[in-house]
């Protein structure tokens, strides 16, 4: 008969319950919505975007593998425009790009719905982005520096960030 292996040890939490820090919905439950303190804003809870500074992806690739395909290999296919990369390598690519800084190649700004956009002068990658639902696009544009420009000024007319 084989000896039971030990049960893992578990950490406790000793730290002393703070209700405020924990807000519910109006039925008393736990969730996402319905209160105050809901995710669905451009302040995105305790993490505040930055047009030009660095950004961390809460989300770290697309909101589902679907969205994923769909620009991949399905309809709005980019799979073409980076021929050497796998699929994970464009994900890679475009949550690295959506998270940095500004500055040198890297150009960048805020939508007036809080998504971010990055250029990057260097490869011609244009990536969109949601802080909370992960990136929503990464291509080639075909005017290059010029379509981000345009861009960036009509989001910026519209209420984004520069």
């Amino acid at each position: 008969m084989k000896d039971k292996e030990p049960e893992p040890k578990r950490t406790e939490d000793r730290r002393p319950w703070n209700e405020e820090n924990h807000p519910r919905r109006s039925d008393g439950k736990f969730g996402k919505g319905g209160n105050k303190g809901s995710t669905k804003s451009n302040e995105h809870g305790s993490v505040e975007l930055s047009p030009k500074g660095v950004n961390r992806l809460w989300v770290r690739g697309f909101a589902n593998k679907q969205k994923l395909m769909n620009h991949w290999k399905n309809g709005r296919t980019h799979r073409d425009e980076y021929p050497d990369f796998t699929i994970g390598q464009y994900v890679a690519r475009a949550v690295q790009l959506a998270e940095m800084p500004v500055g040198g190649d890297i150009l960048g700004h805020i939508d007036k719905d809080g998504i971010i956009i990055r250029y990057d002068r260097k490869t011609n990658d244009f990536v969109k982005a949601s802080i909370t639902k992960g990136f929503r696009t990464m291509f080639k544009p075909i005017d290059g520096e010029s379509y981000y420009i345009n861009m960036c000024k009509e989001d910026i007319e519209r209420g984004g960030k520069g």
